[in-house]
């Protein structure tokens, strides 16, 4: 009848007995049969057996089959809408996994009829069949897809296709995107996003065409980053491609239905949807070539790490033969095993759509190279040398796992160790790492173990170039030679190597010396501000130094047509408070250099000023001192002499002058300074240096001898406070002047005696002076000044009434240690006098007053021929005393014995008579007496 016919299962795809196989292989049916409708109704269908002789003609029951066309309402399921939704219901076919739109063909009116069972729902028009959905919610409607034929069939057991309608409010919405991990986008990939709707229970509702959704970028500055495209007029999908890195969030929207261009406002729904955005995954390299292993060496850390960029940061790592080479969980490919090649395959852990692919291959190296860049390296740097091996003119990837021998030449650098080389640049596939020790050149020779694989390189080590001055203020025409030291050494003919100046204009010129390359000629052309000039040193390129490196230093450089302001400023050794800007003191004998300063308005100091005059002259009394003018310092010379001198400056109409005052060295009266015990302060008068001085006490004993008291009106005076017996040093140094020195040694004593000295034989009527001196018992003599209150100094005689009148007379002290008395005779006679102290034993001295020596007669005028004798009176009465007697004129008189003369002839004679005895004060003296008119007649 057409309706359906019967196939054989072996010709389907469906699964079968083997009884079946075996039957249907012989032409036969089986228990099993496959049935095909070929077009809507009805037939009966009936089995009987065939070829069994038993069962013959035994027949099953007719069973009657019905075949329909497998249409379905689109949607097919239950719908929930919104409140004024209009949804277009459609017709499809469904035959062998196809579907066909059959809404429109006219049998279909004619096969089928769609019925809403009621309107409480809404509306549906039956010919275009679109339902209106109702204006509330919480309203539901059936509808039904009848089939005619069938219901024609078999009306009592027909069930048509059904579906329900629902009315429900907005709960929520919802975003979903087709990447393969939501919300997880890479720049310049296109994504779709779907925007579903669901009421409060959850229940997905259908999107009509005449729903009002949108979506908008609230953020300004994402507008630019995202390009977001609607695919349909309803606002219900859309096409986000993100053009940049970061996290961003897109806003969604319910705002209404439309129903004949007006929006019907529902319920107001609203949802926020953030997403990252990665860069697409990069691996760095893309293929990796490693070494086969030369040598067992340990390498505790990964030796060839693969760089990944773009993504979250966070990624898988995975070998696919790990025969081959292995990787770590942060992509470093940690050992190969074996001459081969596989991948490794990268994921971003946040999602598998991030992902990339690195080619690995193990191959024996065949040629070795040390790229020579760099070759020189300053001195607080390492050089990073680089290692280049290739396999069949492919460089490898990675070798720090070898193991190579290193042999260097001399101390000049120091190998350090093996490391990746990360950046892979010039082809490198591991550093070596050098430790400059000191400036110079040396070999260093390379050789893979295990091999006849080896190079050899120079490399070279410096100081970073460097200049006496980064700072120059010149006045217009002036020059200045700046100086040069270190930068890269050239490995062939250190003097030619040149410095580059940037920039080069016509303010400044440079000019590199002819002799000393080292130094630079800059001078002042026309004035200039602080203009920055770049001084670079560098080698040449080579084949032996691919990358010379440059050595750069930096100076500012400004010209002036004149100074603002100069001044005088002596160099000295020492900070002195007595010395200002007017005035200096400096040594007597020692050339004092004064540098002039010169400034401009900021109070900046000028380098150079040479291009002005400077007129400087020495004002003095006396010829103190020379002056000699070297540039912009000056010499002055002294000749030796204290004094003071004013030198007076002048530079383009500015004066400026100092006063200079060249200082003797530190004196002092005595070497030694004698303190009694018993003083409380002994003075000690400082003369010469500066009057700025500082003491020190050289203790030879470990209880302290003295203190010192400083005069605070008086510099040049201080005071000693003894305080135990003993022996130091006491160093005087001038502070404003430290080689004045002067070493005073210090003794604290006792008295042991007085020293007496003057005359003891005394004329009547007249005065003599007699000196006392304290001594120690070493004999060093005491300041009597400063103790003589101290010590009361007693004198007394033996005879009474006394013969002399002794008194201190102050005014006639010789000196610090030696004191005067007045002695006064008052009478003829001897005496002793007793000197005595506290504690001081005494001296007894014998004195004696005599009468005046006279001779007599005291004239006499005699004849030629005669014997006289002449007396004596007065003189010395002290046993020992003698007359010694004596003539002007041998030729009229002669002595013969003692007091006796004879004359000889006419004339004029003068007879003397000396008394000659012991001082026990001054040893042996004299008394004189003579005949003034003494004639021979």
């Amino acid at each position: 009848n057409k309706v359906i016919r019967i196939l054989r299962l072996t010709d389907s795809s469906y699964e079968m007995s083997d009884t079946v196989r075996n039957l249907e292989s012989h032409g036969s049916l089986s228990y099993e049969i496959l049935l095909e409708g070929l077009r809507t109704g009805s037939a009966f269908v009936q089995a009987e057996f065939i070829d069994n002789d038993l069962y013959h003609g035994i027949r099953t029951k007719p069973v009657r089959l019905s075949v329909s066309a497998n249409v379905q309402f689109y949607p097919s399921t239950d719908v929930y809408l919104l409140p004024y939704s209009r949804l277009g219901f459609r017709l499809y076919q469904i035959k062998r996994q196809e579907s066909t739109d059959i809404t429109d063909l006219p049998s279909t009116r004619i096969l089928y009829e769609v019925k809403l069972i009621n309107n409480d729902a809404g509306t549906l028009d039956d010919k275009t069949l679109i339902f209106t959905a109702t204006d509330h919610a919480d309203e539901q409607s059936r509808l039904e897809l009848i089939d005619r034929n069938m219901k024609s069939i078999d009306n009592d057991t027909y069930e048509p296709t059904s579906l329900m309608i629902r009315i429900v409010n907005i709960g929520y919405l919802s975003a979903i995107t087709n990447s393969t991990r939501p919300w997880i986008f890479q720049i310049g990939s296109y994504y779709l996003i779907t925007v579903e709707m669901f009421d409060v229970n959850g229940r997905k509702i259908y999107p009509t065409d005449n729903l009002n959704l949108s979506a908008t970028i609230p953020n300004e500055l994402h507008k630019t980053c995202l390009n977001l495209k609607s695919l349909y007029q309803n606002g219900t999908q859309y096409i986000l491609r993100p053009n940049c890195q970061g996290r961003f969030e897109i806003e969604f929207h319910l705002n209404g239905m439309k129903n004949n261009d007006i929006i019907e406002l529902l319920t107001i729904a609203s949802t926020k949807q953030w997403f990252e955005v990665y860069l697409p995954l990069v691996v760095q390299p893309k293929r990796v070539l490693l070494p086969e292993k030369t040598t067992i060496k340990e390498i505790k850390t990964p030796y060839c790490p693969i760089k990944v960029l773009g993504g979250s940061g966070d990624y898988i790592f995975t070998s696919r033969d790990i025969s081959v080479v292995t990787v770590s969980s942060t992509g470093d490919l940690m050992e190969q095993t074996s001459l081969n090649s596989t991948h490794v395959d990268v994921f971003d852990k946040k999602s598998p759509e991030l992902n990339a692919t690195v080619s690995v291959q193990v191959v024996q190296p065949n040629e070795f190279h040390l790229f020579p860049c760099p070759v020189e390296t300053e001195l607080n740097s390492l050089l990073y040398l680089p290692i280049q091996l290739y396999y069949k003119k492919q460089a490898l990837t990675c070798c720090s796992q070898l193991d190579f021998d290193i042999l260097i030449d001399n101390n000049i650098f120091q190998y350090q160790n093996i490391i990746p080389s990360n950046e892979h640049t010039n082809e490198s596939c591991a550093l070596l790492i050098f430790k400059p020790i000191k400036i110079g050149i040396t070999n260093v020779r390379v050789q893979l173990k295990n091999s006849n694989l080896q190079q050899t390189i120079s490399l070279s080590a410096y100081e970073k170039l460097h200049i006496n001055l980064n700072n120059l203020l010149l006045t217009t025409k002036s020059e200045y030679i700046l100086q040069l030291s270190n930068g890269p050494l050239n490995f062939y003919d250190q003097e030619s190597l040149k410095y580059n100046i940037y920039p080069l204009d016509n303010h400044i010129k440079f000019t590199q010396d002819s002799l000393n390359s080292n130094f630079l000629h800059i001078k002042c052309l026309t004035p200039i501000q602080y203009q920055q000039y770049e001084i670079s040193k560098q080698n040449i390129i080579t084949k032996q130094n691919l990358c010379p490196i440059k050595s750069t230093i930096s100076i500012d450089i400004s010209c002036q047509s004149t100074i603002y302001s100069f001044i005088l400023e002596p160099i000295l050794t020492s900070q002195c408070p007595l010395i200002n800007r007017d005035y200096v003191i400096t040594y007597f004998d020692q050339i004092l250099y004064i540098n002039i300063i010169a400034y401009n308005e900021q109070k900046i100091s000028f380098t150079n000023f040479s291009s002005l005059n400077i007129d400087c002259k020495i004002k003095s009394k006396e010829y103190l001192a020379d002056l000699n003018i070297n540039n912009h310092q000056l010499e002055i010379i002294p000749k030796h002499k204290s004094g003071k001198i004013l030198l007076h400056c002048i530079i383009d109409k500015l004066e400026q002058q100092l006063e200079i005052e060249f200082m003797k060295n530190i004196q002092i009266i005595n070497s030694i300074k004698l303190i009694y015990i018993n003083e409380s302060l002994s003075p000690l008068e400082i003369y010469g240096g500066s009057g700025y001085f500082q003491f020190q006490i050289n203790e030879l004993s470990i209880n302290p001898l003295i203190d010192l008291l400083i005069n605070n009106n008086n510099s040049r005076l201080i005071y000693i406070k003894p305080l135990n017996y003993g022996r130091t040093n006491l160093i005087i140094i001038d502070q404003c002047l430290p080689l004045l020195m002067k070493t005073l040694d210090i003794i604290i004593s006792d008295i042991d005696q007085l020293k007496i000295f003057g005359r003891s034989r005394l004329e009547l009527n007249t005065t003599s002076l007699i000196y006392v001196q304290a001594i120690d018992i070493d004999g060093n003599l005491f300041n009597l000044t400063n103790i003589y209150h101290l010590i009361n100094i007693i004198i007394e005689q033996t005879l009474k009434p006394n013969i002399l009148f002794i008194e201190y007379e102050s005014k006639s002290n010789l000196d610090y240690q030696t004191l005067a008395y007045r002695i006064h005779t008052l009478d003829i006679g001897r005496t002793n006098i007793k000197f005595y102290a506290l504690n001081i034993k005494s001296n007894i001295i014998e004195f004696e007053v005599y009468e005046k020596l006279r001779i007599y007669p005291k004239e006499l005028n005699i004849l030629p021929l005669s014997t006289i004798q002449l007396m004596i009176i007065g003189g010395s009465q002290i046993l020992g005393t003698t007359i010694e007697w004596s003539t002007n004129n041998t030729d009229i008189v002669d002595i013969e014995i003692n007091n006796i003369f004879k004359t000889k002839t006419i004339g004029h004679a003068i007879i003397h008579a000396k008394s000659t005895g012991y001082d026990p004060l001054l040893g042996k003296v004299r008394m004189k007496s003579y005949i003034e008119n003494f004639e021979i007649i």
